[in-house]
């Protein structure tokens, strides 16, 4: 009885704030409504949810379209650069192709062919039991998509994007020649196969940026540049793919957090707190360390405070990094952990704010939510034009 309570209440407090979204369209009211939508699909497997109004994809309410428009006319050098060079191995392929290099991927779950056509996007994943946290990336994009075609900015198309972090070792036999083009938020650049992965700005930066941007703004006039403490800082999980993780957190302890203020927050060797985005602006030196993959949001807005990234040298590149130059938009810190005060040391603070001004104007120029839209059609109007369709032939 107390279950259906819960879900009635719920389910009134779901429509109420759905009705403010869809009548107003505020971003607040907004984000509530997604919310609470996502939990009451989770409870009920989607069985009440399926009466209710799906919330739209996030472009309708966080994204300005002209500017959209307006910077698809001419897009920076770097990308025409990065879209010349992600695609020149790849020759033209049919849909067919898509989904036969869709049979070879391992493990089925981590890749997923989302089928354009006619303003509906379907996907297929070979798992049958998705996991949550892939399956709100497929929904994502899939509204994304869908809303992308009804706009007329992309057009039909079969693809297949690695919703995971890696590519695992069981492609090292296959031929680039014998697949059509794969999609990913991150890749390897010494690893066979996944170096020619076509990069796309993922999910999480996409859904989130818009609001976390705001975070950053408010956060950077609340702590300017000679306000800020001269502490290295880093809070995150126990992911740690090369190492440095575990490392900087073992340097930080042994410093007692004085110079260096790094600690996990997740797994057993968690000693703090999940840190909010606003307060990791407080300090001067951001780290931007590799978890299994590259970082992911956290160097965009490492980039866009007016702290200074500190990043580590890395085989893991996002679809920006051709852009970023090291000593003018970031640190190089190396590999070793062990070395990064050394190397801290060789900057003036006078260069190191200017290393910051110059990151946070990289991504005011070329990393606004819009830019990414920009990126993702550009890259998707570039695979059109080698994808053979029935129009194209």
């Amino acid at each position: 009885m107390k279950r259906v309570l819960s879900l009635f209440f719920i389910t009134l407090i779901i429509i109420f704030i759905g009705y403010l979204a869809i009548k107003n369209s505020p971003s607040y009211w907004y984000a509530k409504y997604e919310h609470y939508y996502e939990k009451l699909e989770t409870i009920t497997n989607g069985k009440i949810t399926s009466y209710l109004p799906a919330p739209i994809p996030s472009p309708l309410y966080y994204f300005n379209l002209d500017k959209i428009k307006t910077k698809l006319e001419s897009p920076p050098d770097w990308i025409i650069k990065e879209l010349e060079q992600s695609f020149a191995i790849y020759k033209k392929f049919t849909p067919e192709e898509v989904l036969k290099t869709h049979e070879l991927t391992v493990p089925a779950e981590n890749y997923t062919v989302f089928i354009i056509k006619d303003g509906k996007v379907t996907y297929k994943n070979r798992n049958r039991n998705i996991g949550r946290f892939i399956l709100r990336g497929i929904n994502y994009y899939q509204k994304l998509f869908s809303y992308l075609h009804k706009k007329k900015l992309i057009g039909d198309l079969v693809i297949m994007i690695r919703m995971s972090d890696v590519m695992g070792d069981e492609y090292s036999e296959i031929n680039i020649n014998d697949i059509a083009p794969l999609f990913a938020f991150s890749k390897n650049t010494n690893k066979h196969l996944d170096k020619y992965s076509v990069l796309i700005p993922d999910w999480l930066n996409l859904r989130h940026w818009p609001l976390n941007l705001k975070q950053v703004e408010l956060a950077n006039k609340q702590f300017p540049w000679d306000k800020k403490l001269n502490v290295v800082f880093w809070r995150g999980g126990m992911s740690d793919v090369s190492g440095y993780r575990h490392g900087i957190v073992n340097i930080s302890k042994n410093l007692n957090q004085q110079k260096i203020d790094a600690q996990f927050t997740e797994g057993k060797l968690a000693t703090a707190k999940f840190t909010k985005l606003k307060d990791h602006i407080a300090y001067k030196y951001q780290l931007s360390i590799d978890g299994w993959a590259a970082t992911y949001e956290r160097s965009i807005w490492q980039l866009y405070s007016n702290s200074v990234m500190l990043k580590q040298n890395s085989i893991y590149t996002q679809w920006f990094s051709s852009a970023l130059e090291p000593g003018k938009h970031y640190v190089d810190v190396g590999t070793n952990a062990n070395e990064l005060l050394t190397i801290l040391s060789k900057y003036s603070d006078e260069e190191l704010h200017e290393i910051a001004v110059a990151g946070q104007k990289f991504v005011k120029e070329n990393l606004m939510p819009e830019d990414m839209i920009v990126y993702l059609i550009l890259v998707l109007q570039k695979y059109e034009k080698l994808q053979i369709t029935a129009q194209t032939k």
